[in-house]
């Protein structure tokens, strides 16, 4: 059988170059799109793939929300009330703020502050992903990180100690990041407090409540006890979030109907 189809590709060899072109572009195509589809589902999650996650965390978040990138702001004395818990060992109040970069050559960008608990920064960034300075320079007064691929959106140069401005107030970048941008708004990691200063955040109120759990066992245990004493807040997985927010952004914004489509017409 195979020699007769490779007698029939010899005798009509236009056909069968203009098929194996085909076949090549078709690769091709689905190969782009499927990339595509999963560098962007990358950051989609990476505000959780940027943290130090471990395997007894609890990610608390508003109960309506499911998705780490619009998460609604939450009461901050629940961060005592759940560390209070017999099985949780320790608690992390975490800001989320979005705010808007004015730099001296008067471009300006929205960015994401991210604001955790020095000098643990659990939300990171993580080390792997430092390009320049230290993570523990962000405790310094209005000092933030930013992401070194965003230079080139900003239309901007970046380097340590360049003042910027952060909604009004005068800001310095303390930290450069290489491969932890996000999906969406641009990010810069802080303090909690330059977070709560730079992003007009009232001390009163936090996004997300990083719980530590004593023992992996009793995981399961403390979600179901959040959530019963707490109807307000849902308690999650950090990997299991990452998921969801990936997903809620895929069905929600139709960019999964998108490349499925184009991959099938591919």
């Amino acid at each position: 059988m195979l020699a007769l189809a490779y007698k029939f590709i010899r005798y009509d060899r236009a056909k069968s170059i203009g098929i194996i072109t085909a076949i090549v572009i078709s690769i091709f195509l689905i190969g782009q799109q499927l990339s595509l589809m999963f560098f962007l589902m990358g950051l989609m999650g990476n505000l959780v793939g940027n943290a130090y996650v471990s395997d007894n965390q609890l990610w608390i978040i508003e109960s309506q929300s499911s998705n780490i990138n619009a998460v609604n702001v939450i009461d901050r004395r629940l961060v005592q009330q759940i560390a209070s818990l017999p099985e949780v060992e320790s608690t992390y109040p975490v800001v989320v703020a979005p705010a808007q970069a004015s730099f001296l050559d008067g471009k300006t960008a929205p960015v994401t502050l991210i604001g955790t608990n020095s000098p643990s920064f659990i939300m990171g960034p993580l080390e792997s992903k430092i390009h320049e300075g230290r993570l523990i320079d962000l405790i310094q007064p209005a000092s933030v990180s930013a992401e070194l691929y965003n230079a080139k959106t900003w239309k901007t140069t970046l380097e340590l100690n360049k003042p910027i401005e952060i909604n009004g107030k005068s800001a310095k970048i303390a930290l450069i990041t290489k491969n932890a941008q996000t999906f969406g708004a641009s990010i810069m990691y802080t303090s909690i407090e330059n977070a709560q200063m730079l992003g007009n955040v009232s001390p009163s109120k936090v996004s997300i409540i990083i719980a530590t759990v004593k023992n992996v066992e009793d995981k399961a245990k403390v979600r179901r006890d959040i959530e019963q004493l707490f109807p307000n807040l849902r308690a999650w997985d950090a990997n299991k979030l990452k998921n969801s927010s990936v997903m809620e952004i895929m069905i929600t914004s139709n960019m999964g109907m998108s490349f499925g489509t184009l991959v099938l017409f591919a």
